[in-house]
């Protein structure tokens, strides 16, 4: 355990699926189960490279997004966090290839330098490591970040809305925390960014919220873990999230990027 998190108790998860990658194919993010068949299920990142997580207060997001930045850091990548709670994944604090940013007043700033990398990345042709841009609560960071005395967030949120669109060419890719429907028409065209996006659902959200993410509203997700999966394109289906502690998480981490 870290020295930024003994201070936490850790929740562990009683319905926890091992995190099992693949070395051979690093673009495969080993998300969960199916429930029915304990078969794995896993989000390819070359074609699925955004994520739309939303879910209430202790559903797992923070536990989601622990998942998607060890696997990204773990497999050659980097990852930027917006994190307005502060401490919600402060296990990985110090570790290479992970920055986080905790002050509201410079997550606009933030957000333009990673839509001017993808940029430049564009005009130079190249594509680089997966750099993954995570916000643990999007609703929040937007709300912190207006009434700071930081640079207004309106016009760079509407980036992210561009790096949806564009960025999985050059792999640059997103995972957005508590994107409620407020969040999300922040962001440009909502109905085109939930095409654009993997969605997952946790927790006992309301039939309405699931209807405006495009969520079959029925599939239930009544226990720890549980979530409903839709990629773009296709239908609904339930999954058993995989789940790391924090000191597991670290770990991952910190291993050597395999080569390659």
């Amino acid at each position: 355990m870290t020295a930024t998190s003994t201070n936490r108790p850790e929740k562990r998860n009683p319905m926890a699926v091992p995190y099992t990658p693949d070395p051979h194919n690093k673009q495969l993010l080993p998300l969960g189960v199916d429930p029915s068949n304990s078969r794995p299920i896993t989000l390819d990142l070359d074609l699925y490279p955004h994520l739309l997580i939303e879910g209430g207060t202790g559903s797992g997001i923070s536990s989601t997004l622990r998942l998607i930045t060890a696997h990204t850091v773990a497999t050659g990548g980097v990852v930027d966090i917006i994190d307005p709670r502060t401490a919600s994944l402060s296990e990985f604090d110090g570790v290479p290839g992970v920055h986080i940013n905790t002050d509201p007043a410079t997550f606009a700033a933030q957000i333009e330098a990673f839509h001017a990398e993808m940029q430049q990345r564009f005009e130079q042709s190249v594509t680089g490591p997966r750099r993954l841009l995570a916000v643990d609560d999007l609703a929040t960071s937007i709300v912190a970040a207006r009434h700071s005395e930081g640079p207004d967030l309106k016009n760079a949120v509407r980036m992210l809305g561009e790096v949806a669109f564009a960025g999985r060419a050059v792999r640059m890719h997103l995972a957005l925390g508590r994107a409620d429907r407020a969040a999300l028409r922040r962001l440009g065209d909502a109905g085109q960014l939930r095409e654009a996006a993997t969605v997952l659902l946790l927790g006992k959200s309301s039939r309405m919220t699931a209807q405006h993410l495009g969520v079959d509203p029925l599939m239930r997700r009544s226990y720890p873990g549980a979530a409903v999966l839709k990629t773009p394109g296709a239908s609904s289906r339930q999954i058993a999230l995989a789940y790391l502690t924090e000191e597991q998480a670290r770990i991952v981490a910190t291993r050597a990027p395999a080569t390659g």
